[in-house]
């Protein structure tokens, strides 16, 4: 029986044929599951998402011909970022763990986190370059500032919030959208995200830039679900195509630090709390 871990290495071995061909200059990303498409001042991601859900119900002998298929439609999404950002309309952002962004352009959010800038198009987004900006004449931080409110008002006020239940009576609330990678702006709003009742911010875990998850903090109880939400997070992040953070985090006190878990001899898993965030436990109610 072909597992999905089978089509995606068979599918992959094929672009490492063809890209050279079809495509050269273009790479395979691995870590990330996308086609790295170079241009002369910017690159291009194409999520490959879409090309192993095409292959995945079909004869293997048909897959050379879906992927010559998925490379030719390639060129579309490469005319419609030549065209640049058309207009201020299109910005929106996407989070990214602190510091690890290689392209684009990025500002910090807070400890745990950047923020970066898209273009949204028809059915893809794209990197903000420098020169799509000065086209417009906007500056950066007004960039920024138009991308957050349109994120938030056109992605993540609208995203459907739905409870999870998990292991040992933990409940999450996870909000996503498949193919978006602006909601893991959400960590904008968090505080909206967990609702009203979160005196003592929240557990927040980003595994995909197309989800987010968050659990109230309100007591030290709550603490005790760390450990089950570290794993929640880690399955969620593990071989998903727009993977993000695989961490746990605790939002609280205008910040964002990583929260988890260690083995001892004795007992269960322990905390492991950063100075701000064992001070940040330390008020919590019992």
């Amino acid at each position: 029986m072909t597992t999905p871990n089978d089509v995606r290495s068979d599918v992959y071995a094929l672009l490492d044929d063809l890209l050279p061909v079809l495509k050269p200059g273009a790479h395979l990303d691995r870590d990330q599951d996308c086609v790295v498409l170079p241009r002369a001042h910017d690159r291009i991601r194409v999520a490959t998402d879409s090309l192993l859900g095409a292959c995945a119900p079909e004869p293997s002998t048909r897959w050379p011909r879906t992927v010559e298929g998925w490379l030719a439609g390639i060129d579309r999404q490469i005319a419609e970022a030549d065209a640049g950002l058309e207009s201020a309309g299109q910005l929106r952002l996407q989070a990214l763990p602190r510091d690890t962004a290689e392209d684009g352009m990025t500002i910090p959010f807070n400890s745990a986190f950047d923020l970066r800038l898209l273009a949204n198009q028809s059915d893809s987004t794209r990197l903000i370059r420098r020169s799509d900006l000065e086209r417009l004449d906007i500056a950066p931080e007004e960039a920024v500032r138009i991308a957050l409110d349109q994120t938030v008002s056109e992605v993540l006020v609208g995203l459907d919030i739905q409870s999870q239940q998990l292991p040992g009576n933990a409940s999450v609330r996870v909000a996503s959208e498949e193919g978006n990678p602006s909601v893991s702006a959400g960590i904008a709003i968090v505080s909206h995200l967990a609702g009203e009742d979160s005196p003592h911010g929240a557990l927040v875990a980003v595994p995909r830039h197309s989800m987010i998850i968050v659990q109230p903090v309100r007591t030290r109880q709550d603490l005790s679900t760390v450990g089950i939400l570290e794993g929640f997070a880690r399955s969620m992040f593990d071989d998903a195509p727009d993977a993000c953070s695989p961490l746990l985090y605790w939002f609280v006190d205008g910040d964002a630090h990583p929260i988890g878990t260690e083995p001892v001899a004795e007992g269960g898993p322990q905390l492991v709390l950063s100075p701000p965030l064992a001070n940040a436990a330390n008020r919590l109610p019992r």
